[in-house]
């Protein structure tokens, strides 16, 4: 009776932790589509102002850093003509520590890039 319980109990962790991993596998990918989510909110900002200030970039920084992102860096024109095509470019890393083997976790870095390019234009009401 005792060998079947340290069985069940074997069983039992071992279910537990494919479960996580398979978890573990979708934080990643939610994170990638929430950094891309901010990153085309700022896209409109920058195509709709025809460039893209200092306090939009940092606030853009901020709230990926806000987000659990790392190392972000931001390139995008401050201004631009009417007509020319402007590219904003967001690089961030999303560390994670992740479980990398039957009880064993590891940290692991996600390096993600959004790069788009629009055509400036002013929007008047």
């Amino acid at each position: 009776m005792a060998e079947r319980s340290a069985v069940t109990l074997i069983l039992a962790v071992l279910l537990l932790c494919i479960c996580m991993f398979i978890f573990e596998m979708f934080i990643p990918v939610s994170k990638n589509m929430d950094f891309r989510d901010v990153c085309r909110a700022y896209l409109v900002k920058m195509e709709q102002n025809s460039g893209l200030g200092h306090t939009e970039t940092e606030s853009l920084k901020s709230k990926l850093e806000s987000m659990g992102f790392s190392e972000v860096y931001v390139t995008a024109p401050l201004s631009a003509k009417a007509g020319e095509i402007i590219c904003l470019r967001v690089q961030a890393v999303y560390n994670l520590d992740i479980l990398s083997g039957i009880l064993l976790r590891s940290m692991k870095q996600y390096h993600m890039e959004y790069e788009r390019e629009v055509v400036s234009r002013r929007v008047i009401n």
